[in-house]
């Protein structure tokens, strides 16, 4: 097997490494997320998906929904069909 051969094979191994990475991080952060909006006092919120971009170091949420809970009532505090962020 020739060098150049062993290098894309690595580079192959590298990228397939970093999509299977990048799936598996979208239900771990919806998780961590949502866990974090149920435990908020006063308030209870929700996140529809997070989409993982780690080519360009961002992330997206899609519908983002807080509500504000006053004497057993829930009434629309914060909603958002979707934030892109990113770090630049």
């Amino acid at each position: 097997m020739n060098r150049y051969k062993k290098t894309g094979i690595i580079i192959t191994g590298i990228l397939v490494l970093l999509v299977a990475i990048n799936f598996a991080l979208e239900p771990v952060a919806l998780h961590y997320a949502n866990k974090a909006l149920a435990d908020l006092k006063g308030y209870k919120g929700s996140i529809k998906d997070v989409d993982i971009h780690l080519y360009r170091g961002a992330y997206r949420i899609d519908t983002l929904v807080i509500d504000k809970i006053d004497n057993g009532k829930s009434r629309p505090f914060f909603l958002a069909t979707g934030i892109d962020i990113s770090i630049e």
